[in-house]
């Protein structure tokens, strides 16, 4: 990408301070099961709990093999999780049965350096599983982001 393009993406990324924007993924379970895998490998997840819905209780994260798995099998309620992706750098997932969102904080913290980071781990994820960001979910991001995140993945020879 060009600056121009890092500078839209950081516009984008800074604007509305305070907002949790979203970018999400419709996968199948095979799916959500291997890109929770790679988000484990690649990031580092806070300790949660989750919602047993077998059980009746919260446990901790870290008791299932694959949280994604037993959301998407309708074992555990839905959950969101933070993932530190790099130094001062967190990422809300939230895991649904039927896929994963995306958020971030957006505000001043965003930087070259830091969107960098963001898309590279961004695109780390969707190419494992093969499938689009959706920039429609409830709380849409501004279109910059999305103009940037196509522009990002032009210079990766990646199909929008």
């Amino acid at each position: 990408m060009n600056d121009s393009d890092w500078a839209l993406a950081v516009e984008a990324l800074r604007t509305e301070p305070g907002e949790l924007p979203e970018l999400g993924l419709d996968l199948t379970a095979d799916e959500l099961a291997r890109l929770f895998a790679h988000i484990k490998e690649t990031a580092t997840l806070r300790e949660h709990t989750a919602w047993d819905l077998v059980e009746e209780r919260d446990r901790p994260i870290s008791e299932y093999e694959n949280l994604a798995l037993s959301v998407a099998r309708g074992k555990v309620s839905c959950v969101c999780l933070s993932a530190e992706i790099a130094e001062d750098i967190e990422v809300g997932v939230f895991i649904f049965p039927d896929g994963v969102v995306f958020h971030y904080l957006s505000g001043h913290q965003w930087n070259v350096a830091n969107a960098k980071v963001l898309f590279e781990w961004l695109y780390s994820c969707v190419s494992l599983v093969e499938k689009p960001l959706r920039f429609d979910t409830p709380l849409r991001p501004p279109r910059n982001l999305e103009r940037a995140w196509t522009a990002y993945l032009k210079t990766k020879g990646a199909p929008e």
